[in-house]
């Protein structure tokens, strides 16, 4: 519950669970309400923020965590904001570091991504950067592993301790649903082209390549998007508690249309 940073993706996820006009009974408001404020269209304020978590039966610390979550959203002033997150990091013990978009370079090259996780799995001495290049697929120049790693040092994602290894400053890691950080979208398409070479590269049984063309309402669409978003925290939650990670892999995911809405037709 507590990985999120965007008060509408919280509410999203908890909508499947309640309808509309209950929640509107509940909250003491306009059924449309709930679907203007989670589509984007609507703000809410934190007074009205008390009245959603009740509607949505949240109490106790669930309930305070999401009205912490309105506050940081709607913060205007970037102070008010690092103040706001701040909060919902230390309330919510959250695990996964959201980043930010001074950290958008890390995104510009899949490589940094990989490197990153390469370090987790051990196995490299923390200095020969010829062999850290090579047990990427595809390889990397000796160069670009040494500026990736530059760019996770500079960045605070990895610290040396006083042997010269390098360790993870947070296990997980996370764009987040809204608001990415610049470079996320070249991540994404440098990732879609590697799993289109990936084809080729591996074997059937080191990869795992599939797809879907699906015909499906709206409503069908966003619990589809729901379910992926809880899929991606039950793989991060598996994750978090692999106790010898020994290879990097790259999991895509994607939904996206392949023709107009009736209406706009």
């Amino acid at each position: 519950m507590y990985a999120y940073l965007d008060y509408r993706a919280f509410l999203r996820d908890l909508l499947p669970e309640h309808s509309h006009r209950e929640l509107a009974q509940r909250g003491g408001f306009d059924a449309g309400l709930v679907s203007k404020v989670v589509n984007g269209s609507r703000n809410i304020s934190p007074a009205m923020a008390e009245r959603f978590a009740k509607a949505f039966d949240l109490e106790g610390r669930p309930a305070r965590f999401f009205c912490l979550l309105v506050l940081y959203n709607q913060a205007r002033l970037p102070s008010e904001r690092k103040k706001r997150l701040a909060d919902l990091l230390a309330y919510g013990k959250n695990r996964i570091s959201p980043i930010t978009r001074l950290q958008h370079k890390y995104y510009t090259h899949w490589y940094h991504v990989a490197i990153r996780e390469l370090i987790n799995c051990g196995g490299w001495n923390g200095n020969d950067y010829k062999a850290l290049a090579e047990r990427l697929t595809p390889a990397i120049s000796t160069r670009e592993a040494k500026e990736a790693v530059e760019v996770l040092l500079e960045l605070d994602m990895v610290r040396r301790d006083d042997k010269g290894q390098l360790h993870l400053v947070d296990p997980l890691i996370s764009s987040g649903y809204e608001g990415q950080p610049l470079g996320v979208n070249e991540f994404i398409s440098q990732g879609l082209q590697l799993a289109q070479e990936a084809l080729d590269r591996f074997t059937p049984e080191e990869r795992n390549l599939s797809a879907l063309t699906l015909s499906i309402s709206e409503s069908s669409r966003s619990e589809i998007v729901r379910r992926l978003r809880q899929f991606r925290r039950e793989i991060l939650e598996l994750v978090e508690h692999d106790p010898q990670p020994s290879r990097v892999y790259e999991l895509n995911m994607q939904l996206f249309p392949l023709s107009k809405d009736n209406a706009d037709a």
